[in-house]
């Protein structure tokens, strides 16, 4: 895991420290932890699921792809009328 994340998949957060419940770092592990009821019914995190959805997912509105197109066109033209754009 560490080596995925580290070389693969750089993370902006703790990984470890933001996601709740138990880890597995190998298919086997999975499927032995998917093989035991209890194992299963104790993944139930909603409290931590929660504060992880209103840490990174409350400002998601159905328009941030135009609005980010806005300020790159209102920025982009800005810096060119400037002679700052390269």
């Amino acid at each position: 895991m560490d080596n995925y994340l580290e070389r693969n998949r750089k993370m902006y957060f703790d990984y470890e420290l933001y996601t709740p419940g138990r880890k597995f770092y190998n298919f086997t592990e999975l499927i032995e932890a998917l093989k035991n009821k209890r194992i299963i019914e104790n993944l139930n995190y909603p409290k931590q699921r929660q504060e992880m959805l209103n840490k990174f997912w409350t400002k998601d509105t159905a328009t941030a792809s135009k609005e980010i197109a806005s300020f790159t066109k209102h920025n982009y033209l800005r810096n060119s009328q400037n002679g700052n754009n390269k």
